[in-house]
């Protein structure tokens, strides 16, 4: 596996599946749980005390949701990593790419893609990317990573078949967290040069 066993990512994933194989039909329940356990650890810094968190794991959490109780249905994935909360427009989207990727373009329903040959060439706001110049982009540099890790594309009719060589999951070699595994973090204050110094400090997590 990829994550590391030992983060707190894998874990709140492992959290996520446990939810799952208990009741496949209630992603409600998977969203509590996280909630209970996840929603106060490692809060992103204009969430601390407040109802608001956009840490990456967390909402990761949200997006693994999504496509374990999403069955596959673009819109229901969609709708359920909507309605998560939080960081929701960014992770719907997350979702639907996942999705959208294992899919193919052509198994997203119509409704989805009618809309796309209208603005397929205007650019995005503060890029010069639209979106046929970034699905060009895209398709490029997977090409490049296929074949350095030694794959290859054959042609197909009018398209091409991506033959992806099969590698073993490589954790990284070193983990690398926000704070140590066991830790979450609060936010002091203290008295400096006439104003004041706001620091993240290491605490022992209540969960």
């Amino acid at each position: 596996h990829a994550i590391p066993a030992e983060s707190t990512y894998a874990e709140l994933i492992r959290d996520v599946i446990a939810a799952h194989e208990a009741d496949p039909s209630d992603w409600r329940a998977a969203w509590r749980k996280l909630e209970d356990r996840w929603g106060a650890v490692d809060v992103c810094p204009d969430g601390r005390n407040a109802p608001f968190n956009i840490d990456a794991k967390l909402n990761g959490g949200y997006i693994a949701i999504a496509l374990l109780y999403g069955d596959g249905d673009f819109g229901k994935t969609m709708e359920i990593a909507l309605r998560c909360g939080q960081d929701n427009d960014c992770n719907p989207a997350s979702a639907a790419g996942i999705l959208g990727t294992v899919l193919g373009f052509r198994g997203i329903p119509e409704r989805y893609t009618a809309g796309i040959p209208a603005i397929a060439d205007r650019e995005f706001a503060f890029t010069t990317y639209s979106f046929n110049t970034v699905a060009e982009a895209s398709a490029r540099i997977a090409r490049q990573v296929v074949k350095a890790e030694g794959g290859r594309m054959s042609p197909r009719d009018s398209s091409e078949v991506w033959h992806i060589a099969r590698r073993p999951a490589t954790p990284p070699k070193q983990l690398e967290q926000f704070v140590d595994v066991a830790l979450a973090a609060q936010l002091t204050a203290a008295p400096f040069e006439g104003g004041i110094r706001l620091e993240w400090q290491p605490v022992r997590s209540a969960r």
